[in-house]
């Protein structure tokens, strides 16, 4: 009886008796005993910042507003070639100039605070400072050195590698996930650490 209503209010028309329409909306919505969800509170919680994230950016699955479409965007591998020329060329204790106006205004370090001389760090062989400086730029200084080669490959190794990225979809999209927010609540942490205990910024 149960299935057959719910067939019933997935077929809703404007046909259907408002009797039927009540009855069918009250047996949808009664909770089965042994249908119970089994997600533990972390899965729900990580589908919950999934969707979030999906009203935001848009669906992995939709292909105008792709997730990994900035993977082989021609501006977004122009700037991230930029970025990994500059920071090989820049001194790894950083120019002397800030340039980050969360800082500025605050005196706190905003989450991507460091980057940069992370990143000159680790080009110039400095590992440990690099850490020091932000533990995501060993995480980020791929990523962006991959984008970066997006734009210098052959039209034809771009596709490949466009078709295997798609093809992982699924999997990668936990990655991508993981490190968005785990960028998001390290920086949240570093500044409630360094707004507690007064820490000098990066």
């Amino acid at each position: 009886m149960f299935v057959s209503l719910r067939r019933l209010r997935r077929n809703f028309c404007l046909t259907v008796a408002p009797g039927e329409r009540t009855l069918s909306a009250i047996a949808t919505s009664i909770p089965l005993p042994g249908l119970r969800s089994t997600e533990s509170p972390a899965t729900r919680l990580w589908h919950a910042l999934a969707r979030c994230h999906d009203l935001v950016f848009g669906t992995a699955t939709d292909p105008t507003r792709d997730l990994y479409s900035f993977l082989f965007n021609r501006k977004a591998g122009l700037g991230a070639l930029a970025l990994v020329l500059l920071a090989a060329a820049m001194p790894s204790q950083g120019a002397g100039v800030p340039i980050c106006l969360f800082r500025y205004l605050t005196g706190l370090p905003c989450p991507g605070c460091g980057l940069t001389r992370s990143f000159s760090c680790i080009l110039h062989g400095d590992f440990a400072r690099g850490y020091d400086y932000h533990p995501f730029g060993y995480v980020l200084l791929p990523l962006f050195a991959l984008i970066a080669v997006t734009v210098l490959i052959p039209e034809s190794s771009r596709i490949q590698l466009e078709e295997l990225v798609r093809a992982r979809q699924a999997h990668l999209r936990h990655i991508y996930l993981t490190l968005i927010y785990g960028f998001i609540a390290f920086g949240a942490v570093r500044i409630a650490v360094y707004a507690v205990q007064g820490l000098h910024a990066l």
